[in-house]
C-alpha cells in the first residue's frame, strides 16, 4: 500500500510532463519514441519518452487522464494507511495496558468484554480521576474500554484529548470544567496533563515524553474498529518530563 501512495504521488510529475509537450507542441509527431523538449521547470534540454502509436494531442491527454487517476486515489490510499498505522498503535496500546494492569478484575473484564456485548453494562472500570489543581483534572483510561469511555462519553467540545506520541499508552482526557476556550487553558496545565500522558505510557522512564493533544473536533473512529481506536485530523505536541508527582488519583 505505501507502494501504491508514492505511485499517486507521481500524479504532478505526469502534468509536468504534459505542460512541457504541450509546450514543445511542434516537436511531437506520430511515430516518435523520443524527443528531446524545453523544460521550462529547470531552464534545459530533456528527453521525453513518448508512445510512438498515439498522436502528440493523444500523449498528452492520455498524461493527464492518468495523472487524474493517480490523484483521485491518493487521499483514499492516504486515509486507509493512517487507518492501518492507528491500529496498529491502539493493539499496542492494548497489550501494553494488559502487560501493566495491577488490578486484576480490569484485566478479566478486558478479557471478558465480548461476552458481555449487548447486555446491561455496569459503569466501566480502570478509569483514573487525576485532580491537578482546583479548576481542572483529567481522566486517563487504564483498559482499552476506558479509553474508549472517556473518548465518547467523558470528551467534551472544549476539552483536551493527549496521548504520547507514537508510544503506547492510555488516553487522558483534561477536563475543561470553566468551559474556556482551548486556546486560552493555562500552558501549565497542558503542561501538566501531558506529563500525566507521559507518566501512563511506555516511555515512563524517559527523560522527555513527546506528547500529542488536540480537542474533540479533531478526533475520529472508523466504524467497526476496536475498542479504544481514534484517528487525529490536526494536532499540537509538547514535550514533557513523564511525573504525576503533582497530583492525587481517585480511581472511579
Amino acid at each position: 500500500m505505501e507502494a501504491e501512495l508514492k505511485d499517486s504521488k507521481k500524479a504532478e510529475e505526469l502534468i509536468k510532463k504534459a505542460e512541457i509537450l504541450s509546450s514543445n507542441f511542434h516537436k511531437l509527431k506520430k511515430g516518435l519514441k523520443k524527443v528531446k523538449v524545453f523544460d521550462f521547470y529547470t531552464n534545459k534540454e530533456i528527453e521525453l519518452t513518448i508512445n510512438p502509436e498515439l498522436s502528440p494531442q493523444e500523449n498528452i491527454s492520455r498524461l493527464y487522464r492518468k495523472a487524474a487517476r493517480l490523484k483521485r486515489k491518493y487521499p483514499i490510499i492516504s486515509e486507509r494507511i493512517k487507518e492501518l498505522k492507528a491500529e496498529i498503535n491502539n493493539l499496542k496500546d492494548n497489550l501494553f495496558l494488559i502487560e501493566t494492569t495491577e488490578d486484576l478484575n480490569e484485566l478479566l473484564e478486558f478479557e471478558e468484554k465480548k461476552e458481555k456485548k449487548g447486555k446491561n453494562k455496569k459503569e466501566i472500570s480502570g478509569i483514573e480521576k487525576i485532580k491537578i489543581d482546583e479548576d481542572f483534572f483529567v481522566y486517563v483510561g487504564k483498559n482499552s474500554k476506558a479509553n474508549h469511555m472517556i473518548y465518547t462519553q467523558k470528551l467534551a467540545k472544549n476539552d483536551l484529548w493527549f496521548h504520547a506520541k507514537d508510544i503506547p499508552g492510555s488516553h487522558v482526557v483534561l477536563k475543561n470544567t470553566k468551559n474556556l476556550n482551548p486556546e486560552k487553558i493555562p500552558s501549565e496545565i497542558i503542561e501538566k496533563a501531558a506529563s500525566i500522558a507521559a507518566y501512563y505510557s511506555k516511555a515512563r522512564n524517559d527523560t522527555l515524553v513527546e506528547v500529542q493533544y488536540t480537542t474533540k473536533d479533531n478526533l475520529y473512529s472508523s466504524k467497526g474498529k476496536g475498542t479504544g481506536f481514534v484517528l487525529l485530523r490536526d494536532f499540537k505536541t509538547i514535550n514533557v518530563k513523564p511525573d504525576i508527582s503533582f497530583v492525587s488519583k481517585d480511581k472511579i
